[in-house]
């Protein structure tokens, strides 16, 4: 914006220095026809007018180079942090998912379609995890390893899902708060 109103600025500006010289010129011959003598610093004059006007023109297109660099690197990092937000809240639904899905056990309602359900969830999130880095991908890595054993031991005890959910939620909920924990505080950066 700053550059913008620079640049108008500097338009004008550059339009009256070469206004002010070619007048300076044109004013210097007349007078010197109607006198009949040569006036020196007229052509002086005419250069001094185009190097001013040369230089207000290369500021404005610095200014407005700079303006539009600088737009240009927030809508870069507003679409970044767009695309990051959006990551994490898939990652984070695919977590949930799992998490609902498999405390279906608590009842014996846990079956190899909501385990399938499960995969296709963590793998379509797993993409996501290109947008991050360190300890939050081995969250997300840790969460999906402690959710693909707990839905094998379950799936491997049909009469008892119950009991295995309930020897398997603390460290399975550990790994769900601990990625929970670190998508929550990405949004909130």
């Amino acid at each position: 914006m700053l550059g913008r109103a620079l640049g108008w600025s500097v338009a004008i500006a550059f339009a009256a220095a070469l206004t002010y010289g070619f007048y300076s010129v044109w004013e210097a011959h007349v007078r010197a026809s109607i006198s009949g003598a040569d006036l020196p610093g007229s052509e002086a004059r005419l250069i001094i007018a185009a190097i001013l006007a040369s230089g207000l023109t290369l500021g404005a297109t610095a200014l407005s180079w700079w303006d539009r660099r600088k737009s240009l690197r927030n809508e870069r990092q507003k679409k970044g942090f767009e695309l990051r937000t959006e990551a994490a809240f898939e990652m984070w639904g695919a977590a949930t998912t799992a998490y609902r899905l498999l405390s279906k056990a608590e009842t014996g309602g846990f079956s190899r379609n909501k385990a399938e359900t499960i995969q296709k969830a963590l793998v379509e999130a797993e993409r996501n995890t290109l947008l991050f880095e360190g300890d939050l991908i081995s969250a997300f890595q840790a969460f999906w390893q402690a959710t693909d054993a707990l839905s094998e031991a379950m799936l491997a005890a049909r009469a008892d899902q119950a009991s295995v959910w309930k020897d398997g939620i603390k460290r399975y909920a550990d790994k769900y708060n601990e990625l929970k924990g670190l998508l929550s505080s990405e949004l909130k950066e």
